[in-house]
């Protein structure tokens, strides 16, 4: 089919149609678009037959709605498939016809379907293997908007004609078909019942675990709740489960009820090891003490409640500062008028040494001075400062030593006592100075490091 040739035309189906029986309608008429190029292949139209008693409308057609909305764009050609698998889907008759002076458009065409791959059929007619995908839009939309243009055997060309004409269809790929579900079987009336399971009937209750026994407040320990059982009674018996499980709920309330009669009348007493009836006494609460250890209450641990679960008892309390030394008087959160008479000195003598060498609280490592030279001295008397009166001395010497280690930051390069031994420097800035000046660093600050 090498020879073959695509010779079909609007002046053609004009001069073949009849008119009385159907109309044509004009969907589409352009060019198309090549991928990745400039170039165009115009001379392009697609028309409609539509049949004057056809049911098939324009309005419920996707593929001329699609031309349709095309007019006056190029088409955008996708790709060039193989179709011998895929399910078309054609909506009415459209054709695709090219203008005879269109000779790029007619040889791209040809060249595509009219290959040497022979034909396959299509219910009465033989088409091509191979089809034009074309994109209907910016390519930016879904892809079942495409179209493709395949070639399909003309029925009008006689059989002995030489070479055989190709009429260009459009149509759509078809959706997969969605698996149909075996129909139903209706019962019949000799249909055996379905047989309900036996044990579902024996449930007690909608619970998982059947009748819920709640625990009583330490009179019987093998009471339940009677009302429950009753109504629960009265519930199954209403819904007609079975006559098994009614038998068995009747049952269980005939029996609460004769224990809940024994208990009002008198005949079962209850209480720590006194005896309920003849030969029957009550199981008393068994105490598991928990491992004894450095915080554990010894009068708390687990115990057995009735129904022999343990109920395990509270965590004993420990303190919060766990390995830290705590003083009895700290413990308890109180601090005594003595221990805060030492703390104010100590405070005070703090703050006059840094005055005295030039750290007032506006200074920068002052919060930091002032913290380490009070902590230290504190820490240094901790054993004394809350029963005994600090001496005043100690206090000013312990002070003096912690501002030699802090003062400069060298460790305790600048030392404040060294009045009889001045340096070269304080010498020289003495002797400048006057007579009257002395390099004192309790009361002026050394230079800076």
């Amino acid at each position: 089919m090498s020879s073959t040739t695509t010779t079909s035309t609007i002046q053609n189906i004009k001069e073949n149609a009849r008119p009385s029986i159907s109309t044509h309608r004009l969907l589409y008429r352009g060019s198309l678009a090549l991928p990745d190029s400039e170039m165009i292949l115009d001379g392009l139209a697609f028309v409609m037959e539509i049949a004057f008693k056809s049911p098939m409308s324009l309005i419920n057609s996707p593929i001329p709605l699609g031309l349709e909305s095309m007019r006056g764009r190029p088409l955008r050609l996708v790709a060039v498939i193989n179709i011998s698998d895929i399910t078309l889907e054609c909506f009415g008759d459209v054709s695709m016809y090219i203008h005879p002076d269109a000779f790029l458009t007619r040889s791209f065409f040809e060249r595509t379907l009219c290959s040497d791959t022979p034909l396959i059929p299509d219910a009465n007619n033989m088409r091509t293997r191979m089809a034009v995908r074309i994109g209907l839009g910016d390519g930016q939309g879904p892809d079942d908007s495409d179209i493709l243009v395949f070639g399909q055997l003309d029925t009008s060309t006689l059989p002995n004609e030489s070479p055989p004409t190709l009429q260009l269809l459009a149509g759509r790929i078809a959706p997969p078909p969605v698996p149909s579900s075996p129909p139903r079987r209706i019962p019949r009336p000799d249909d055996p019942l379905p047989r309900a399971n036996p044990l579902v009937n024996l449930h007690l209750s909608p619970g998982r675990r059947g009748l819920k026994r709640k625990r009583s407040s330490g009179t019987n320990p093998f009471a339940t709740d009677h009302a429950t059982a009753i109504a629960l009674a009265g519930s199954k018996a209403q819904k007609g489960d079975g006559m098994a499980a009614s038998a068995l709920l009747a049952a269980l309330a005939e029996a609460q009820a004769e224990e809940e009669k024994k208990r009002k009348s008198g005949k079962v007493v209850v209480g720590d090891g006194e005896p309920i009836s003849k030969g029957l006494t009550r199981r008393p609460l068994l105490r598991v003490t928990s491992s004894k250890g450095p915080g554990a209450d010894k009068s708390k641990g687990q115990r057995l409640d009735t129904d022999g679960f343990v109920v395990p008892g509270l965590p004993a309390r420990t303190n919060s500062l766990k390995g830290k030394d705590v003083d009895p008087g700290q413990a308890n959160g109180t601090e005594s008028e003595l221990e805060t008479k030492n703390k104010n000195a100590i405070k005070k003598r703090t703050l006059a040494a840094l005055e005295a060498c030039g750290i007032s609280k506006s200074h920068s490592q002052f919060k930091d001075m002032y913290g380490s030279i009070n902590s230290g001295v504190k820490f240094a008397v901790r054993n004394i400062i809350r029963d005994t009166h600090v001496d005043r001395d100690l206090i000013v010497k312990l002070v003096e030593t912690h501002l030699e280690m802090y003062f400069g930051g060298r460790g305790g390069k600048y030392n404040l006592h060294e009045k009889d031994a001045p340096s070269q420097t304080e010498e020289a800035t003495a002797t400048n100075a006057g007579p009257n000046t002395t390099a004192d660093y309790t009361t002026a600050p050394p230079p800076a490091a």
